[in-house]
């Protein structure tokens, strides 16, 4: 559980991760700027006209920008399962010692050829 426990954080801190590059993502983008770039290349007129459209209506802006936007990962949407909390061990340590010691005397024999 020990173990779980790290690699949850360590994946819920990921998830924040990814979340604070969206958030640069979208605060950086500049639909005009990619659009004015992806204009200058060194295409022919007629390719630029066909491909990427000379005049783009404002639907068509607002469905590109729709589409460019990057949605945040919701961890708690993920349904991983949280770490459960475990006992001190010393609160627990006389309870595995006695099944231990159940387990061994009612299967001693297999318990021997397992040790050797």
């Amino acid at each position: 559980m020990h173990k779980y426990r790290k690699v949850h954080e360590e994946l819920e801190a990921e998830c924040r991760a990814v979340n604070k590059n969206i958030d640069t993502f979208h605060q950086n983008y500049d639909l005009l700027n990619i659009l004015s770039f992806l204009r200058s290349l060194d295409t022919s007129s007629l390719e630029r006209k066909q491909f990427l459209g000379e005049n783009f209506t404002p639907e068509e802006m607002a469905s590109v920008d729709q589409k460019l936007y990057i949605r945040h990962i919701d961890f708690s949407r993920l349904d991983v399962p949280a770490p459960h909390p475990l006992p001190r061990e010393d609160a627990i340590e006389e309870g595995l010692s006695t099944l231990a010691n159940e387990v061994f005397n009612r299967y001693e024999n297999q318990a021997r050829g397992l040790m050797q």
